[in-house]
């Protein structure tokens, strides 16, 4: 069994030394990440014997916890494997980051070697984890890493007399092994100060480009439930005309982002759903969150107060980018539809408008303007 690992961003990985007492010491400081340590961790003591009951587990097998060093050597995050089933080969995931490391992706990076190294040394099948649902930045960590998002348990955590609801993630050996890539917010970063496309309203000569977009993401098997792509009539007509972008470089178009009602009825007039497509050779260049950008910007201005899609667990780029953007996970519709012969869940994710309030009673616009409504 390997005891030294490697990961992206210069990371290496091995199990925690008691030279690293001053590093836990610093790290358990914030109370976020003091609260996942029983007994507290206040004095070099503690962290010294944090460090040892680390070291009797991974002796004893019960759990291995893996020191993450930076590229000049210090430990910055931890991430950790325990709490074995050996008859179902199922492990408890768990990881935290030094509170100076975050947002350099060392988390997640170190999270895909340990998910490896537990699959292909430990055997293990299936690996679990879970955070509190106000912590994107963990479901961020859990879904760069491959955790798919499969429920909510409510009110399971307590923390000064208050429950929590904990969002719940999986990851299995069979699942593809996820893409390395950077950060959400490097990639809004990068976006933002050197982006080399444009963003425009999409036109009808687009239709051509558009659907072989479509048609690249239909291939993948992960974006959606529709097998064909739709002739252009049919696409123009399920879709607002004032709220659908494309992505353009060098005459190409990169990817599209699209929405339409979901009802005729007049109380669900400011709610639509949407869909975002990338190609495949545009991706990791911040289009898919540029596209949002421009979709959230149009909408709200026209007093649209809800957009959401559904998005497939397996497609954790995806829900990684609606995280970024501000979308939340409402919850899962088990076994929903199916396609190649097979019931599939669906995520349904939203975003609420900026400043619309959504508090018990309050006031709805006196008018939304969302175009043609060709809805259920």
């Amino acid at each position: 069994m390997r005891e030294h690992l490697a990961a992206a961003h210069g990371l290496t990985l091995r199990p925690w030394r008691p030279e690293d007492r001053d590093a836990v010491l610093a790290a358990f400081a914030p109370e976020v990440i003091s609260r996942q340590a029983a007994p507290p961790i206040r004095t070099a003591a503690d962290a010294g014997e944090w460090i040892e009951q680390r070291a009797r587990q991974w002796a004893d097998g019960h759990a291995y916890a893996w020191a993450v060093l930076a590229p000049g050597g210090a430990p910055v995050a931890n991430v950790a494997v325990g709490a074995f089933d050996p008859v179902h080969q199922t492990g408890w995931f768990s990881y935290w980051t030094d509170a100076a490391q975050h947002g350099r992706g060392y988390a997640s990076a170190a999270a895909r070697a340990v998910a490896a190294w537990a699959f292909a040394d430990l055997g293990l099948f299936r690996l679990e984890l879970g955070h509190r649902l106000d912590n994107p930045a963990s479901c961020a960590v859990a879904l760069r890493a491959g955790f798919a998002v499969e429920g909510r348990q409510r009110g399971a955590l307590n923390y000064d007399g208050v429950r929590h609801d904990v969002e719940t993630h999986a990851r299995l050996a069979t699942d593809p092994p996820p893409v390395e890539s950077e950060s959400a917010q490097d990639s809004a970063d990068a976006a933002a100060s050197s982006r080399d496309f444009s963003v425009d309203p999409m036109r009808a000569d687009d239709a051509g480009a558009v659907l072989a977009v479509y048609r690249q993401g239909i291939d993948t098997g992960d974006a959606t439930f529709e097998t064909a792509v739709p002739d252009w009539a049919a696409f123009d007509a399920a879709r607002l005309p004032g709220h659908r972008f494309v992505a353009r470089a060098d005459g190409r178009i990169l990817g599209w982002v699209a929405c339409s009602p979901i009802s005729t009825r007049a109380a669900y007039a400011g709610v639509v759903e949407h869909s975002v497509y990338v190609a495949p050779e545009a991706r990791g260049r911040g289009v898919g969150r540029v596209l949002l950008d421009a979709l959230i910007a149009s909408t709200e201005a026209a007093g649209i107060w809800t957009v959401q899609s559904g998005v497939f667990p397996e497609n954790t780029a995806s829900l990684a980018l609606h995280r970024a953007a501000g979308f939340r996970v409402v919850g899962v519709r088990s076994l929903i539809g199916h396609t190649d012969g097979r019931f599939r869940d669906v995520l349904l994710i939203e975003r609420r408008a900026v400043g619309a309030g959504f508090e018990t009673g309050a006031a709805a616009p006196a008018s939304v303007a969302v175009g043609r409504v060709d809805g259920q």
